[in-house]
Formats: C-alpha cells, structure tokens, sequence
C-alpha cells in the first residue's frame, strides 16, 4: 500500500510542471466561457473530461524519457503495482480536473448569468448528457491504458487525439440521437425513465475498467526494459 501511495504521488510530480499557473489559468479560462456561452455548468466537465484524457500519456511519455520503468524495478516496484497505481492516477487526475473546472465555471457562470445558473442545475437532460460524456469518457480511457502499457509513449502516441476526437463525436453523435425520434431513442428514453439505464451502465463500465486494467497487466508483464 505504501509503495502504491507513493507511485501515484510520483506520477502527479512528474506532471507537475505541465501544470503552471499560466496553462492552468487557460484551461479555466476556456472552462469559464464554455459554460457561460452554453448556459451549463456541465459544459466545464466535458472540457475537463477531455483534458484528463489528454493528460494521463503524460506520464508514459516522461516515464520513457527518463527510462523510469527500468527505475521502478531497480527499486523492486512489482509491475502490477505500477498498472494498479497508474489507474488510480488517472482517476484522481480526473476528479481533480473536473471538480476545479466545474467549481470554477459555477462562480462564473453565477457571476454573469444567476438565473442561467439555476436552469443549468434543473435541467435533466443536460445532466444526462453529462453521465455519458463520463462513459464515453471512462471507456476511451480505458482502451486508451492498455495501448500505451503495450506500446509505449512513442509507439502509441498518435492514439492520444483520437479518444478526444470520439469523445466529441459521440457526444455530438448521442444529442443528435435524441433529436430524432426513431423506435431506438424512444426506447433508450424509455429505458433512462426507468431508472435501469443508470444501473446498467455502471455495472458495463464497471466490467470494462477491470477488463482493461487485467489487460495492462497482462502486457506490462510481458515487456522488456
């Protein structure tokens, strides 16, 4: 456990001077305005779901700059412990990102619009819009994990815009989805009224985040430093 806390403290100084109070101050910035312009605090949360994505190569890529990996087994940290605490940086740089932005984004978003503030909290829809933009989210990180524990930065960099690209895409995808109404939409609305539509998902992600780190074990064992 000491060793696992100390990976994931590791992880987060390695990134650390990616994260200056000017590119910070940006990413705020953009957060602030998105949810402004679209009237919806939840717009900074997608934002910070698609900087997270991009952020989690970060580490592979310093890792292999500094050949950190033949490090980890110089100081006897078991490659399991290295996936184990890699996801658990990942989703602790998620929950970051995403409380800091939305935080953020609420206080302007209440500062110009106190009005569009209280709609942005009671509207449904968007909140479901959210929930799968999490899942979109949560699954391209997923396939995203293994590719780089396989490959490596290098090898799989050119994968990184790709789980942002269809994030956007499936967002845009899901909402159009929704606008047209088609035996399918109307049974996915009639499944979300339900209330199992939430269950399920959790329960798939669930399965899918665990296949995934099963999987990044399976190929960081296998590797050669």
């Amino acid at each position: 456990m000491n060793k696992l806390t100390a990976f994931i403290k590791l992880d987060f100084f390695t990134i650390k001077p990616y994260f200056t109070f000017k590119s910070i101050l940006i990413y705020a910035v953009i957060a602030v305005f998105l949810s402004i312009t679209s009237i919806n605090i939840f717009s900074a949360v997608g934002f910070g779901l698609m900087m997270g994505t991009m952020f989690i190569g970060y580490p592979f890529a310093i890792g292999e700059k500094s050949n950190m990996d033949a490090l980890y087994a110089t100081l006897s940290v078991n490659r399991k412990t290295v996936v184990i605490g890699r996801y658990a940086f990942t989703l602790i740089l998620n929950l970051c990102i995403i409380i800091l932005l939305t935080t953020l984004a609420a206080i302007g978003l209440f500062a110009v619009n106190p009005a569009g503030f209280i709609t942005s909290l009671q509207t449904e829809f968007d909140f479901i819009i959210i929930l799968v933009f999490c899942a979109f989210s949560i699954l391209m990180q997923s396939i995203q994990l293994p590719v780089y524990f396989k490959l490596g930065y290098s090898k799989a960099k050119f994968l990184s815009v790709l789980p942002i690209a269809i994030i956007l895409a499936g967002y845009f995808a899901f909402t159009a989805f929704f606008n047209v109404e088609s035996a399918v939409s109307l049974f996915f609305i009639d499944l979300i009224g339900s209330g199992l539509l939430i269950p399920l998902s959790i329960m798939i992600l669930i399965f899918i985040v665990l296949s995934s780190v099963c999987l990044s074990m399976r190929f960081y064992i296998k590797r050669e430093f």
